[in-house]
């Protein structure tokens, strides 16, 4: 006689005894028996309406929490059973086609027939992903915000199909790439390549390629501005010391830079390289 498990098997974390030692140990199982057992039927078909065999077709609930999933066999048919009643989502998918679109329906007692379902081809399905780092020649470190370019070589034609900016961990990412010749290059105040590089993408890969950089500038340099005004009146203070700090984790602040407001309460420290800063202010009463 076959016998279904009535509860889900659980098991303990590991118990590790190093000697005479005494462990309790609870667990708690998850009742398998569902009084009115519901379930979901349907036919996953191509755009010719030809069956497709081992999709994946998945019910969620409404707040899209999984609950079941199951293939498809080679008549396209499937069935999902065993759940309680309900409103459910139910989507498809197979490599090489796109996720169906959303199948609602609403579960009772018994199967519920959610008719034929549409898997579209996907015809990005084969094209591929280049991806990887930019690093600095000198000291290895990744370098954020630089532009990539991508070029696809047709004939000794070079053609920008893509650009991006790397992160700031110094990643970058570019998708949806046919099998082809490239070039990447670097178009930036700061950094270079010492020449372009040819990439060769294959049909269906994700490529990963490190990019050394070398750096053309001592830094990238940026400008801190800002006003300083009367808290109560709002009006600008004119001849306000302004002073930047720059914060190391290990020495605390270091003064950089001093400055005065103008007649409209405006500062502006230029040249600041990159780093942690903070910036004070005040005013000091000259004696009359």
């Amino acid at each position: 006689m076959f016998e279904n498990d009535k509860y889900i098997l659980n098991y303990s974390e590991i118990i590790n005894l190093m000697g005479k030692e005494e462990h309790v140990m609870n667990l708690e199982l998850e009742n398998t028996i569902i009084d009115n057992p519901c379930g979901v039927r349907g036919t996953i078909l191509d755009n010719t309406g030809d069956p497709i065999n081992e999709a994946i077709v998945k019910v969620f609930k409404e707040d899209f929490t999984p609950v079941q999933h199951t293939i498809t066999l080679e008549d396209g048919i499937f069935v999902i059973e065993n759940f309680e009643a309900g409103s459910y989502l139910l989507y498809a998918i197979k490599d090489g086609y796109r996720l169906s679109t959303k199948v609602t329906f609403d579960a009772i007692t018994g199967i519920t027939d959610v008719g034929p379902i549409t898997l579209l081809v996907d015809d990005e399905a084969n094209n591929s992903i280049l991806y990887g780092t930019v690093f600095k020649k000198d000291d290895n470190k990744p370098v954020p915000g630089v532009l990539l370019k991508l070029y696809q070589v047709e004939a000794e034609v070079e053609i920008i199909i893509a650009h991006t900016l790397t992160a700031d961990d110094g990643e970058y990412f570019i998708h949806n790439l046919e099998a082809g010749n490239y070039l990447i290059d670097i178009e930036d105040s700061f950094f270079k390549l010492a020449e372009p590089i040819n990439v060769v993408i294959e049909a269906n890969t994700d490529q990963r390629l490190y990019i050394i950089a070398t750096q053309i500038a001592k830094t990238k340099e940026g400008t801190i501005n800002g006003f300083i005004k009367d808290n109560k009146t709002g009006l600008p203070i004119e001849g306000a010391t302004v002073v930047l700090y720059r914060i190391d984790e290990s020495t605390g602040e270091e003064l950089v830079a001093i400055t005065k407001t103008d007649a409209e309460g405006k500062y502006f420290f230029g040249y600041v390289i990159e780093g942690n800063y903070v910036v004070k202010a005040k005013v000091v009463a000259h004696p009359s």
